[in-house]
């Protein structure tokens, strides 16, 4: 069974994140996870009160994610539904898309990264290419939008090693543009962003973000109770107001890779509003709202 990416440290008794539900029939959950939360079964509740087991059954953790990252998280809540979607992971049939602020820009519009991963024995906890011993592992990449200095992209691994988009992102150049493991950055702050920027004399510069700059948006796959779902978590809202609304479809085939941005169908009753969240995405704002944009780069496909 693939267990969840656990690291204790980022979760203090204090903390009390909770996990939004985005999609939940009689054997599958598939919650919105906030950034910094670590989810574990046995404290699942704590976190989604409002979710419950089969009956006679445990929460299962099939999949993997580190608690810096955000976004859509499957839970099944039933033995039989994590052994299907153990089946589904291990086959390549999840459709998981990850987008993702970086640092540089890409000439391509997009491809592919086909590099086993294997642990770095020099850092604990940080995957390496090793291409004698290591795992396979295979990401395709698409640019959606070009910065100075940064991209939007989105990322589709096809196979779920341990940190394998960001492992992925910074063997190809474009690390994360804040991940102090993959990419040496921390934090971005708007001088980093904003040409001439004139910091204040004295004054401390607040980071505009402070975590892994990544984010599970969408994933395709099929539930033992319904069929083929696919479930969206738009990005972090950048103002108290925005209010994102989630929808879960039970028109994706799972087995499309070709991830087409067309609009499906949404069954209205599957829209759900989530709470509010932080403003942790405010730089992805920033690059939208005018900061010069990167010059007219030749496209080739990789």
């Amino acid at each position: 069974m693939l267990a969840a990416e656990e690291n204790p440290a980022v979760w203090q008794e204090k903390d009390e994140k909770g996990a939004a539900v985005l999609y939940e029939d009689a054997e599958l959950a598939i919650v919105d996870k906030p950034s910094g939360l670590a989810l574990h079964p046995h404290t699942l509740t704590r976190h989604v009160p409002d979710l419950e087991p089969a009956r006679g059954d445990a929460f299962h953790f099939v999949g993997k994610m580190e608690s810096e990252m955000s976004g859509v998280f499957p839970i099944a809540k039933s033995l039989p539904c994590a052994r299907a979607l153990e089946s589904q992971y291990s086959g390549g049939s999840v459709v998981l898309e990850v987008g993702g602020i970086v640092e540089g820009v890409p000439d391509e519009d997009s491809w592919e990264i086909d590099l086993p991963l294997g642990p770095d024995e020099r850092k604990s906890g940080r995957r390496v290419v090793n291409r004698e011993h290591g795992d396979p592992a295979v990401t395709r990449v698409e640019v959606r939008e070009r910065y100075d200095g940064f991209a939007e992209v989105a990322a589709f691994p096809m196979t779920h090693r341990t940190h394998q988009v960001r492992a992925h992102l910074a063997a190809s150049g474009y690390p994360p543009a804040v991940d102090a493991i993959y990419g040496g950055r921390a934090e971005v702050e708007l001088s980093d962003l904003k040409r001439h920027y004139v910091k204040k004399v004295g004054r401390h510069e607040k980071p505009i973000l402070t975590r892994v700059s990544l984010h599970a948006r969408a994933i395709g796959l099929v539930s033992p109770a319904k069929g083929a779902v696919r479930v969206e978590s738009p990005w972090p809202p950048s103002s108290p107001a925005c209010a994102p609304r989630s929808s879960a479809t039970a028109l994706l085939d799972p087995n499309d890779r070709r991830h087409q941005r067309s609009a499906q169908p949404s069954d209205p009753q599957s829209s759900v509003k989530l709470k509010q969240r932080p403003a942790d995405f405010r730089v992805l704002e920033l690059l939208k709202e005018g900061f010069p944009a990167a010059p007219a780069l030749t496209t080739f496909i990789g």
